[in-house]
């Protein structure tokens, strides 16, 4: 469940108000979407995974996070890569998401460390998601993620969710409620977006990002408004 933010009596007018929405319907439509995805976030050590094995109930999206280098979450037996996912070799601070949709045992590994550290893990998924008229899985509502790391240095992802194909922003705020970077201004389709902010030219301290939407598809109706805290530290 996405929690709301506090406002303290410091911030700014724009912020305040902008955060105050969340506590009305953008929140709700967030915590409607998070009611029916949960999610499990798995931790990349250096010679293992955290947890593992797990046991998730479809729909779940799974999320890994590097704390360690050279590594990859490759489904599959080691070492046969069975074509279901694969974040490919990656380094601390980076995350990788996948959402379980099918009932069934999915067991997956590191391509670099699987046989010399015994590099694997398993996710066990039961019962179906909901799908539409024509059989397609579905996702109800948006979401903004937690930026991971947090507080961070100097880089961040920033992962979110669309139910459908939308005009989306995606703008950094400061504590002083102007814009320091328009990170994302486009359509994108249904699914999980991950985007990365570089804060290499910021100073240390607060700082807001904002996901807006706007619905502009026949029958589609609403627009969609949230924004998180996050913490740069030099």
């Amino acid at each position: 469940m996405i929690s709301k933010v506090i406002v303290f009596a410091f911030v700014p007018l724009f912020i305040a108000a902008t955060l105050s929405m969340l506590a009305s319907a953008g929140d709700d439509d967030a915590s409607n979407a998070w009611s029916q995805l949960d999610t499990l976030v798995i931790e990349v050590f250096t010679w293992g995974y955290d947890p593992s094995p797990e046991t998730v109930e479809a729909g779940t999206v799974v999320k890994w996070v590097w704390v360690a280098n050279d590594h990859s979450v490759t489904s599959g037996g080691y070492p046969i890569f069975d074509g279901i996912f694969d974040s490919g070799i990656q380094n601390s601070g980076f995350t990788f998401s996948y959402q379980f949709n099918s009932e069934g045992t999915f067991p997956y590994y590191c391509r670099n460390h699987g046989s010399s550290y015994s590099m694997t893990g398993t996710i066990t998924v039961t019962g179906t998601v909901g799908t539409d008229d024509e059989g397609r899985s579905f996702i109800e509502g948006f979401g903004l993620m937690q930026n991971y790391p947090n507080p961070f240095n100097p880089e961040t992802a920033i992962e979110y969710i669309l139910p459908n194909a939308s005009d989306i922003t995606i703008v950094i705020y400061n504590l002083s409620g102007e814009v320091v970077e328009l990170l994302v201004e486009t359509k994108q389709p249904a699914g999980y977006h991950n985007v990365t902010w570089n804060a290499s030219n910021m100073a240390s301290g607060i700082y807001f990002y904002r996901l807006q939407v706007r619905q502009t598809d026949v029958g589609q109706a609403g627009n969609f408004v949230q924004t998180r805290k996050m913490v740069r530290l030099k």
